[in-house]
């Protein structure tokens, strides 16, 4: 009898871009009406994806035009919705409400009306770009696109930073604040990559 050894789970492996965090089908609707694609949640994403490479590079050399901030805040809206945790996060906000959860295709149609509902409320926070310099550590991307970081200003008016990886070296970061209507661009020092890289 033969038997193997199981591979670690921590192991690295070689592979495509392709490859990594994509899982198909993770949109579809499982019983979509008469007539209706299965796949029309992913046309909505179609609509920003195609301009990310075109618009993080123009973030690298300090591009702040009404374009870029529009496009900036729906995919940050978009991001909030798509990750794969959504329904573990929207099902227990309503447990906290004492609203019964979604499943199924209902999950989606939340997506949908989260996104819809964020996008104002995003386009009035405060927004800056932060570059990591190249003697800096690159900024570390995640799955679930943003994160929040603490807010360290005691005058600040809530208590969380949205932290948002664009690249390895482009980060935006948007917080409660009166909207200036665009945002800054600011270099941070390596220690300070170091601190927001872990």
């Amino acid at each position: 009898m033969t038997t193997t050894t199981p591979r670690p789970a921590n192991v690295a492996r070689e592979t495509k871009a392709e490859a990594i965090g994509w899982h198909w089908g993770m949109f579809r609707l499982e019983n979509p009406a008469h007539g209706l694609d299965p796949d029309v949640v992913d046309a909505v994403w179609d609509v920003i994806e195609p301009g990310i490479s075109g618009t993080v590079r123009r973030f690298e050399s300090g591009a702040d035009t009404a374009g870029e901030r529009e496009w900036l805040v729906v995919y940050a809206s978009m991001a909030g919705v798509r990750h794969p945790d959504f329904k573990f996060a929207i099902n227990r906000w309503l447990a906290e409400w004492g609203k019964p959860g979604v499943r199924g295709d209902d999950v989606h149609r939340v997506r949908l009306e989260a996104l819809e509902n964020g996008l104002v409320p995003m386009s009035n926070w405060r927004w800056r770009i932060l570059h990591s310099p190249p003697e800096a550590p690159r900024f570390t991307l995640n799955d679930r696109a943003w994160s929040y970081l603490p807010q360290l200003r005691r005058q600040a008016r809530g208590r969380r930073t949205l932290y948002l990886p664009l690249n390895s070296r482009v980060v935006a970061m948007a917080w409660l604040g009166e909207s200036t209507g665009g945002f800054d661009h600011q270099v941070l020092r390596p220690s300070w990559v170091r601190w927001l890289t872990p």
